[in-house]
């Protein structure tokens, strides 16, 4: 059996999820409603008899069906599986497909059964909807990623393959500290292999026989495999087939832990599914749509923010005098140089005091390429408290306006 307080946990954020999309749609249809109140009436009052099939509303009813039918698109999307949410951009993926979905549905009905809808009501009701949905999703991720930190809501993982593969592995899983998962087991595949892994303080077995019953007698969430020892075809396929009845997970994670993940497919090739690294070319319409997507999401975050900004501008601003902004130079597209802007979080001059920090800490230094003390004198009150919750970084949402960021 799976680990039933996981899934619980799983379950119960992925309800907060729906709870806090209703509402993120619900008041994004009752505020357009209201906002757009007199051109919906002039919309429905002027609508004319044309067609056969024409269909007139009343506007609380198109207002209502198009939050449930929202809501519902959310669902079918799959926006809160526990496989995607809480990490990379997938959830925010499957959010704008189903409000893009609600889009191409109203514009199919408005087309073939003569619907009544105000445009400004349904752009209105969108932008708002998508951008609190965004948000809220936001706001979530950060609460589960201290919760991870902290050990809760995260799954119990196996993880199978070569020791050299498997320390890598792990090594990245506990770097990260809002990963979903946490190595509870190691499956070496000799015992010279579970030697080397001794030193990770994790238990260990040896093979792989019945995963299911094996896995499932420790209550582990998922499989991870690496390496070549269980990705030949027959090994996966006895592994998949093993677990095609049970709760647990099944992931891969090869000998490419460094590629970026979006760029890997699978290309089926003589009934073999291979793993393909796209290259990473942005170029032509998908240059343009990235391009756009990056502009008109950075626009609304801006907006959400705006009071923030504000803010901590003044905050920054009043607490030293100095400015409230801070830039330094980042190489973009092609090589070229530009100024990228954060709010100050240290005190006016502190580059000056860099290199005498460093040679007051030289011997305990690992790295003096990379200096940084966590107890730096240089940072302000101020400081420390936006860079705890990394409110420094927010004025590189210009950057993106200006194109200078993606």
């Amino acid at each position: 059996m799976s680990n039933p307080s996981a899934q619980a946990k799983s379950r119960g954020y992925s309800n907060r999820l729906a709870v806090s999309d209703f509402f993120a749609i619900a008041i994004a249809v009752t505020a357009s409603y209201y906002l757009m109140f007199d051109d919906i009436a002039k919309t429905f009052a002027s609508a004319s008899a044309e067609g056969t099939l024409r269909i007139s509303l009343n506007p609380p009813a198109v207002a209502w069906a198009v939050g449930v039918v929202w809501a519902f698109t959310l669902r079918v999307n799959k926006s809160r599986d526990h496989r995607i949410i809480g990490s990379d951009s997938e959830e925010y993926k499957r959010v704008l497909n189903a409000s893009l979905s609600i889009l191409g549905l109203l514009a199919i009905a408005a087309l073939f059964l003569k619907l009544d809808v105000s445009r400004l009501f349904i752009a209105t009701t969108l932008l708002l909807g998508t951008a609190l949905l965004l948000t809220t999703r936001w706001v979530w991720r950060q609460w589960l990623r201290r919760m991870r930190a902290n050990g809760k809501f995260r799954n119990t993982a196996a993880i199978a393959g070569p020791a050299n593969l498997i320390i890598e592995l792990v090594d990245n899983l506990n770097r990260d500290k809002g990963s979903p998962f946490m190595p509870t087991l190691l499956i070496a595949s000799s015992l010279a292999d579970a030697e080397k892994l001794k030193k990770l303080d994790i238990p260990i077995e040896i093979k792989l026989e019945d995963p299911a019953n094996q896995l499932g007698q420790r209550g582990i969430d998922a499989l991870i495999l690496t390496g070549s020892d269980y990705l030949t075809n027959k090994n996966f396929k006895q592994i998949a087939w093993n677990l095609e009845t049970s709760p647990i997970d099944l992931l891969i994670a090869p000998g490419l832990l460094e590629a970026a993940g979006p760029r890997v497919h699978t290309r089926p090739v003589a009934g073999m599914p291979l793993l393909e690294i796209e290259s990473p070319k942005f170029e032509g319409s998908r240059y343009a749509i990235k391009q756009t997507f990056d502009i008109v999401v950075a626009a609304i975050i801006t907006v959400l923010v705006l009071p923030i900004l504000l803010a901590t501008a003044i905050a920054v601003k009043a607490t030293d005098k100095g400015p409230a902004f801070f830039f330094q130079e980042r190489h973009g597209k092609n090589g070229k140089p530009f100024k990228m802007i954060k709010f100050r979080s240290m005190r006016v001059g502190a580059e000056k005091l860099h290199e005498e920090l460093k040679k007051q800490k030289q011997k305990e230094l690992t790295n003096s390429n990379m200096f940084k003390d966590p107890n730096d004198p240089r940072i302000t009150k101020i400081g420390k408290f936006i860079r705890r919750y990394s409110i420094d970084e927010l004025p590189q949402l210009f950057n993106v306006l200006k194109g200078d960021m993606s």
